[in-house]
């Protein structure tokens, strides 16, 4: 992965690996390093638990099914700590199904990460979970993310115009499905628009909202009511966020087609 996929503020970030394969830990280490991140790994989560507990992690990445204490228990056991509760648990699994999903939630993870992992999912997971520090660190996000969109209208050329706005109405449209069913309690219809509404903003590389809505859908999955009122306002500001970033892009791209149109023709 080139330096300009590197997270802004990794190398002020430590990780955790913690996997009892040897080769699931030297491939995600490999992966955060490209991405810039400095991390270590523990082969037991006894390991991972004495670890953290002696120099605290900014985010594990813990393998649900280990050998001996397995992540479900050292998650449980982490948690407990109460100094240390805040620290992101993001559960690697090869588990796929609904019932092992809720498992990993229920024990106290906040995300789940499928292997194999692959480095744009993973580098979008990281910046998700760990915001940036300072202005200067969120700055050189948004240029990123704007990188990226950029590179999306080039392909689209004129016709960007109609895919921002198809999904403004779109995504306005399931926002509001998302507050009507918050505010009837129905977790079904919850969880079907934040499935959805993460499916359109990966397409458009709203990376941030797409994985705000999928950990809403994960936590309706699981059953999860704790904390979907501050998820919900996660979500509507990251929706006036990446509005910003799809402004600053269209200019861009009017301001290009104005230049290419008053350049005088050349024979």
């Amino acid at each position: 992965m080139d330096s300009g996929r590197r997270v802004p503020g990794a190398m002020a970030r430590r990780i955790l690996v913690a996997d009892d394969s040897p080769v699931n830990c030297i491939v995600a280490q490999r992966m955060l390093h490209s991405l810039g991140f400095s991390s270590e790994m523990a082969t037991t989560g006894l390991q991972a638990l004495e670890r953290h507990r002696k120099r605290p992690y900014d985010l594990i990445l813990m393998d649900s099914q280990m050998a001996g204490t397995n992540g479900f228990e050292a998650t449980t056991r982490l948690r407990a700590m109460q100094r240390h509760g805040a620290v992101p648990l993001i559960a690697c699994t090869t588990a796929s199904s609904d019932e092992q999903r809720n498992a990993c939630l229920r024990a106290g993870m906040d995300d789940v990460c499928v292997k194999p992992l692959q480095p744009v999912p993973l580098r979008n997971l990281l910046l998700l979970w760990l915001p940036p520090h300072t202005v200067e660190e969120a700055s050189r996000r948004d240029a990123l993310t704007r990188a990226e969109l950029l590179s999306l209208a080039s392909l689209f050329g004129a016709g960007f115009d109609d895919v921002v706005l198809t999904f403004r109405n779109d995504t306005e449209a399931r926002l509001t499905a998302l507050r009507q069913a918050a505010a009837g309690s129905d977790m079904p219809q919850l969880r079907k628009v934040a499935h959805a509404l993460a499916g359109s903003c990966a397409s458009i590389a709203g990376w941030r909202m797409a994985g705000l809505c999928r950990v809403l859908e994960l936590k309706c999955q699981a059953g999860q009511r704790a904390g979907l009122a501050r998820l919900l306002a996660e979500i509507g500001k990251a929706y006036c966020s990446f509005n910003l970033q799809l402004d600053h892009v269209l200019r861009c791209q009017q301001l290009s087609q104005a230049n290419e149109h008053s350049s005088p023709t050349r024979y």
